[in-house]
């Protein structure tokens, strides 16, 4: 076997074994989670931080920061609020990953 060949091996090697490891860590399998979609009418008082803060609860299935679900949110919504803060009236979907 060539060197380069082997290089090769080593690398998929540690791939397979970062891959393994994760998942063992995180203890779940795409089947043992969902993915959950809803729709969310905003309020007068809601701003996009107090809307992730209220739906992340529920998000069981993964593990996820409230800057990176609200971010979410926003993308998932941005033809509806592109950069700007949302206004009530508003109807945005919101998803999270739920356990099984």
């Amino acid at each position: 076997m060539s060197k380069k060949f082997k290089d090769y091996l080593k690398v998929l090697a540690w791939g397979v074994f970062v891959a393994v490891c994760l998942t063992a860590l995180t203890g779940y399998t795409r089947d043992e989670v969902k993915y959950v979609t809803v729709t969310y009418t905003v309020t007068k008082s809601d701003t996009l931080q107090t809307i992730a803060e209220r739906f992340i609860v529920k998000n069981t299935g993964t593990v996820r920061q409230i800057d990176e679900f609200r971010e979410g949110i926003r993308e998932l919504n941005f033809d509806v609020i592109g950069n700007d803060e949302v206004k009530p009236g508003q109807i945005l979907k919101i998803g999270w990953w739920e356990k099984k």
